[in-house]
């Protein structure tokens, strides 16, 4: 399988900010 550079940032980005949403979840309850 090869990924291309831009689907690998997007996937890693996505990562970072379901994590920030996760802390923002937490912060809030």
């Amino acid at each position: 399988m090869k990924f291309s550079p831009n689907v690998y940032v997007s996937v890693i980005y996505i990562q970072l900010n379901f994590q920030k949403c996760l802390i923002y979840f937490e912060l809030l309850l």
